[in-house]
This record gives structure tokens, C-alpha cells and sequence, in this order.
């Protein structure tokens, strides 16, 4: 896959998970409401969150697995982000799984993981009016007749914090790689002391990468409730979503030379990749308890020609707090 074709790729995922999100369907019937409270700057500022599940589909590897995010916001200043994720077990790690049952070098090959740690500075941190849709729920509709009843949205005029914002960071990364499918694309081969290529031997090797990245972002964030006249429950939204793109850079990258039959083999020939990109989806809530979820694709620095990669988050419990200040007064 080309590098061009990926980009496109990426960017069509951005644009559907931010539409998604952002749910701007068709136009509505607005019943009349009364907004209780509307202020997007009055949020909680420590989110801790636990992610029972991510996927992460990528060339050099398939992992499934769980991890640990946790984020704070200082005023209208900055955020700062920790990500940790780890697979459940060698069966949720492909090639890991593959190269401990059928590898012919006799090479160790480590549990994957993913660090990743970095900030975003709020260049443009700003208030302004806009619309959202939240959905019309009665608590006195109960069973089939809830379930006869089409599901109808109100639109809401209220207040939206937007964040433009400048990322830079980094992460850390260990993953075992299949060295045959590496060869195969780049048309390569490895050589043993006798510089005689290796051939039929099940090759795998682990990959530890170290990389920079900065980019930006431009973040939404809405906290309102509304009550509304009519037979509907209250209602509102705490949404905080973040659609961000990097550059990445890898001034460290470890290819494991392997080990056959008690020779070690090298694997310099093989072709590095010290430049990347991403594109990506945050959302989560302004609640003491609640969820989230995240995606991003792009091309990772590491191998080239093996750089493509799709990541699924998703996150539940997400705890979140005022650290350092009165509590919030939005809804729970």
C-alpha cells in the first residue's frame, strides 16, 4: 500500500469518526427547553481511564489487548497525556504466538507494549455559540412501548469550547516481527557467515523503536444540560472530543539480530523507516464515572514497507475528577 493511498485512508476514518461524533444529523422538531447550566471550561481537569480492550492492526504486527490513559488539563494553558497498553497474552499477539511455536532461531521474544507520553499547548483556547443534538428520552416509556417509539433527537443551541492546540511527545515501542515477510517485500535476503542466503527457515526477530512526534489538534468541548417543557427527561452534554494528525520520527530503531543454529545473522540490510505519520480520535466525558473510545491510522517509523497500522480503543471505567479545585457543578 502506497504511502499516498494510506494518507487518504487516514483522513477518511478522521472525518468519519469527528461526523460520527459529532452526530449532525437531519433537522429536528425542537420542543421547548430551559438550559440549567452551560459552561464548557467548568470541567473536571484529571481523567483516569482503564481500556479493557484495544485492537491494533498493523503490517509489522496484530495485537489485542488491554492498557491505561490518563490526561490533565491545566486551566486554558495546556494537557498532558500517559498511555500505556500490553496484549493479553501471547494468543493476542500474532507474530509473538507464531515465532514461539514455529521460529527456527532461537532468539527470545518479549511481550509487546506501547508507552506513550507527550502535551498539547492550547495556541487558541476560545468559547463560542453552536449547535449539538441530544436525544429525547422519557423515562415513562417503558418496554415495547419504548421500543415502538422512533427515537427522536432536539437540537440544542449552546456554548462549545474549541482547542486549537500543538502536540509534541513521544513513545516507546517493542513488538516481534516476522523477518520472512519483511525479506518478501523488500526483496531482500539474510546471509550466513558463508554469505549464503537463508532459505526455508521460519524467521522472526523483535523490533524496539523509540519515536518523536508533533502535530496538532483541534478539540470540542461541550458541558450543558437542558430540561425540557414536555413529557422528556432532562438532558445535555459533557462530550470532550479531540481529532488530532502528527509527524513521527524514530531516532531509535532495534532490529534484534537472530541467532540460527548458534551463528548470529544479521539483519542490517534490511531497509529502516525513520519517518511517519498519524491521524486520530479521542472522545470522552466530563463525569466522574463514565467511558471512551479512540481511533488512529497512519504509517509508523520502524520497517519500511511495514509501517501501516489501525488502532481501536476503547475505555471503561473512565474516571475522572477536580484535581486541585472545587468540584464541578455538572451533572454526574
Amino acid at each position: 500500500m502506497s504511502t499516498r493511498n494510506t494518507f487518504f485512508i487516514c483522513l477518511f476514518l478522521l472525518y468519519t469518526f469527528v461526523a460520527f461524533a459529532q452526530d449532525e444529523g437531519g433537522e429536528e422538531e425542537i420542543p421547548t427547553y430551559q438550559t440549567m447550566y452551560d459552561d464548557p471550561y467548568d470541567i473536571r481537569n484529571l481523567y483516569l481511564q482503564f481500556q479493557p480492550m484495544y485492537g491494533d492492526i498493523g503490517a509489522l504486527n496484530v495485537t489485542g489487548g488491554f492498557g491505561l490513559e490518563g490526561a490533565y488539563y491545566h486551566k486554558e494553558v495546556f494537557d498532558v497525556q500517559l498511555a500505556f497498553r500490553t496484549t493479553y497474552g501471547k494468543r493476542f499477539d500474532i507474530n509473538r504466538h507464531a515465532a514461539i511455536n514455529n521460529a527456527t532461531n532461537t532468539d527470545e521474544f518479549p511481550l509487546y507494549y506501547n508507552i506513550e507520553f507527550g502535551g498539547t499547548y492550547h495556541i487558541l483556547d476560545i468559547m463560542k455559540e453552536s449547535t449539538s443534538k441530544v436525544l429525547l428520552y422519557s423515562k415513562k416509556l417503558k418496554g415495547t412501548e419504548w421500543a415502538s417509539t422512533v427515537a427522536r433527537h432536539a437540537e440544542i443551541t449552546g456554548n462549545v469550547r474549541t482547542i486549537i492546540g500543538g502536540r509534541i511527545g513521544g513513545k516507546i515501542n517493542s513488538t516481534t516481527t516476522n523477518i520472512n515477510a519483511i525479506l518478501a517485500v523488500q526483496n531482500k535476503d539474510l546471509f550466513d557467515s558463508n554469505e549464503l542466503p537463508l532459505i526455508n527457515e521460519a524467521i522472526y526477530s523483535n523490533l524496539q523503536t523509540f519515536v518523536i512526534y508533533a502535530g496538532g489538534s483541534y478539540a470540542w468541548i461541550r458541558n450543558y444540560a437542558v430540561e425540557f417543557s414536555e413529557r422528556w427527561d432532562p438532558s445535555g452534554s459533557d462530550q470532550i472530543l479531540t481529532a488530532y494528525f502528527d509527524i513521527l520520527y524514530a531516532p531509535s530503531i532495534n532490529l534484534s539480530d537472530v541467532t540460527l543454529n548458534g551463528e548470529t545473522i544479521s539483519t542490517a540490510n534490511i531497509e529502516e523507516l525513520v519517518l511517519g505519520f498519524r491521524g486520530g480520535v479521542n472522545v470522552k466525558f466530563n463525569r466522574k464515572l463514565s467511558w471512551g473510545y479512540g481511533v488512529e491510522a497512519g504509517i509508523n517509523p520502524g520497517i519500511k514497507n511495514r509501517g501501516f497500522f489501525l488502532v481501536f480503543k476503547m475505555s471503561f471505567p473512565l474516571y475522572a475528577k477536580v484535581f486541585g479545585t472545587k468540584e464541578t457543578t455538572a451533572e454526574e
